[in-house]
């Protein structure tokens, strides 16, 4: 490591040292200003954390995933910063199975599906426990079950998350992009001129880069 300061550059030291890890966004882009309804759930991807809020008394969110190979699946609840539950439904909005854990304990669905639409909900107990502050983290992980490539899943956002902001000489970008590939992220000042452009691989769905 060595310094780097305005008034000059200093000598390598070796240092021992931890980095950070990927920063949570709170909330993700899955949650989303729709999807207190079934009719506006956000469509989520397979095994990844998806983080959200329930930062309003009787806020309610929901989430929807397909599945194209019927098999078993798990459904899990965890982080939670206040008494939370979680619902499984099926296309039509019945559900089919619900973990209803007290207080901060994870909340799990073990099951087995058959090929379709299915969604998660997840809620306050009795309408009243929420947190505007700290996320839960949402995850659908396959087991038997699973989604293949093909499968067209809409994409609710396409935002853009920067961190910190303002920024000084680094910032982390959270996105998501339809399939794996290249982006070119371009960077412009206040006067309209390009300071960097930079070409970024990306993996279909999220993406978090420095």
């Amino acid at each position: 490591m060595r310094t780097t300061c305005p008034a000059g550059t200093g000598s390598y030291v070796q240092a021992q040292f931890t980095t950070a890890g990927t920063p949570v966004v709170c909330p993700g882009s899955y949650d989303v200003s729709t999807n207190g309804t079934i009719a506006g759930a956000a469509a989520v991807p397979l095994n990844a954390d998806i983080n959200g809020l329930i930062n309003v008394r009787g806020d309610n969110d929901y989430y929807k995933f397909i599945i194209t190979t019927g098999g078993t699946i798990t459904l899990s609840l965890t982080t939670l910063p206040a008494d939370y539950q979680l619902y499984l439904l099926n296309s039509s909005g019945t559900t089919l199975q619900s973990s209803a854990a007290n207080g901060t304990a994870d909340e799990t669905i073990n099951t087995t599906l058959t090929a379709g639409t299915y969604y998660a909900r997840v809620y306050p107990r009795n309408n009243g426990a929420f947190n505007a502050g700290n996320c839960y983290t949402l995850r659908v992980q396959t087991g038997t079950a699973s989604r293949n490539g093909g499968a067209d899943v809409p994409y609710v956002s396409t935002k853009l998350s920067v961190s910190p902001n303002p920024a000084g000489y680094s910032v982390n970008l959270v996105f998501n992009a339809e399939t794996d590939g290249k982006v070119t992220i371009c960077v412009i000042n206040q006067t309209g001129s390009v300071v960097l452009n930079k070409i970024l691989p990306v993996n279909a769905e999220d993406n978090t880069r420095n």
